[in-house]
């Protein structure tokens, strides 16, 4: 991985905070793309279990992720519409974490009760995540074989 910093990467050290406008998939239910805004801050700290991170991965693309588990020197990150984990993680590829999270320009309360029972959900959900995904696609490809 470069050690150039990014634009997004200045953003961050310069007013420190990032506003962004997340794309894809990965981390429906909680964000829609365009619908959602996330604010991103410096780490500071070690990231915690539940925590949702921007990190760039060594390829450089930027990933706003789930920590799903702290390891000594890493992390395990996963999306959560997503089953496969993500390791090897390390603090110097993280830019910063979400601390606020708008819908539709509502503000979504991180530190709520409701919040906390989604993420725990979503993180234990993840094996359940896998076989159901892989059960559909055989029903699919039954399908089709039956045409």
């Amino acid at each position: 991985m470069s050690t150039e910093k990014t634009d997004i990467e200045q953003v961050v050290a310069k007013n420190g905070f990032y506003i962004t406008h997340p794309k894809g998939t990965s981390m429906l239910p909680l964000i829609y793309q365009g619908h959602d805004t996330a604010v991103i801050v410096p780490k500071g700290k070690r990231l915690e279990k539940y925590d949702v991170a921007l990190y760039r991965r060594v390829s450089g693309e930027y990933v706003l992720h789930r920590v799903i588990k702290v390891k000594k020197d890493s992390y395990v990150m996963c999306g959560d519409n997503q089953y496969t984990l993500e390791y090897g993680i390390t603090d110097g590829m993280v830019i910063g974490v979400m601390t606020e999270l708008f819908h539709d320009g509502e503000s979504v309360d991180l530190h709520s009760k409701k919040y906390k029972s989604y993420v725990k959900r979503r993180v234990i959900s993840i094996p359940y995540r896998r076989i159901k995904t892989e059960a559909a696609k055989k029903l699919v490809k039954l399908k089709n074989k039956n045409k």
